[in-house]
């Protein structure tokens, strides 16, 4: 299965392909630059989900 987009057919998505690329990709905490962290969750900050460690989690939801 796969979304073809005709206009810009080299934007097209595997779906099936996405989700091996996400499945493996490390996400770090994005709640600060200077962390460096890896992310173990998401949370809403600002109204946008974000990728947070585990100490920022805490922070974020005190």
């Amino acid at each position: 299965m796969a979304l073809y987009d005709p206009d810009e057919p080299k934007k097209s998505t595997d779906l099936l392909t996405e989700a091996i690329l996400i499945s493996h990709k490390t996400n770090f905490c994005h709640f600060f630059m200077e962390c460096g962290q890896k992310a173990t969750t998401q949370s809403e900050f600002q109204g946008k989900k974000i990728h947070v460690c585990d100490f920022h989690f805490k922070e974020i939801n005190q």
